[in-house]
């Protein structure tokens, strides 16, 4: 018996270690792309429309638009306007503003990914075994089953809702739901061969329409274009 007990206390620590690691990679930056050009001025704001303009020509599907506010540093510092682009679980966000005599240009991709683990099952585990015993109390057996079937049910109604096409909302908002939304993840929204196709695209995309609107922005100041390298994100490990 103690055995037994040992094993269970080093599962669930190995899940907690699991789940914190996946917490840790979780919003982690997979690109970077940086660009000063000096002696330029221009509108943060103009240069966002025309990324946004761009994209709604590549006719990118599922995608998510919206502008973003962050500190520049502590809670009353200055703030910062930022183009948001979100994908399932990859997120750009497009920086720009002046600096010094010149003007800049950022883009950074993130992953969002909430993976279920272990630790995500056995907490499921526990909230269906909790009102199992909640119910057997106040109504014994019969009433436990019926608690315990129908919180399995309801969860896997979500998730099976979740996956459709209709229900792009629920879609969108489960995976960022605690416990059920890494599960949600693992069981219903597999990052497959052809979710892997599409973010790409996805990425390529937003890239493109970026490059674009800096030559248009660039074309228009009459400042040198950018070529080769110059063009090109700095990209972290993307597959893991």
């Amino acid at each position: 018996m103690p055995d037994v007990v040992e094993d269970i206390v080093k599962s669930v620590q190995e899940g907690w270690k699991q789940g914190k690691e996946q917490a840790a990679r979780r919003n982690v930056q997979l690109s970077y792309w940086s660009r000063l050009f000096e002696g330029l001025s221009f509108s943060p704001q103009r240069l966002f429309r025309m990324v946004a303009d761009n994209l709604k020509l590549r006719k990118v599907p599922d995608l998510e638009l919206q502008f973003t506010i962050y500190p520049e540093s502590g809670i009353l510092s200055s703030r910062r306007l930022y183009l948001q682009m979100r994908r399932e679980r990859l997120v750009f966000e497009i920086g720009a503003g002046p600096f010094g005599s010149g003007f800049f240009v950022s883009s950074r991709l993130f992953e969002r990914r909430r993976e279920a683990g272990f630790l995500q099952f056995f907490v499921a585990a526990c909230i269906v075994g909790f009102c199992g015993l909640l119910a057997l109390g106040f109504g014994g057996w019969i009433w436990a089953t019926i608690a315990i079937t129908g919180v399995i049910a309801l969860f896997w109604s979500a998730m099976r809702l979740a996956s459709m096409r209709g229900w792009l909302w629920l879609h969108r908002t489960l995976p960022d739901v605690g416990i059920i939304g890494p599960i949600y993840q693992r069981l219903f929204w597999p990052f497959t061969y052809h979710r892997q196709d599409q973010s790409n695209c996805y990425c390529a995309a937003v890239h493109a329409s970026l490059m674009q609107a800096i030559d248009e922005m660039t074309n228009e100041q009459g400042a040198r274009a950018l070529e080769g390298d110059e063009r090109k994100p700095f990209m972290k490990e993307f597959y893991r």
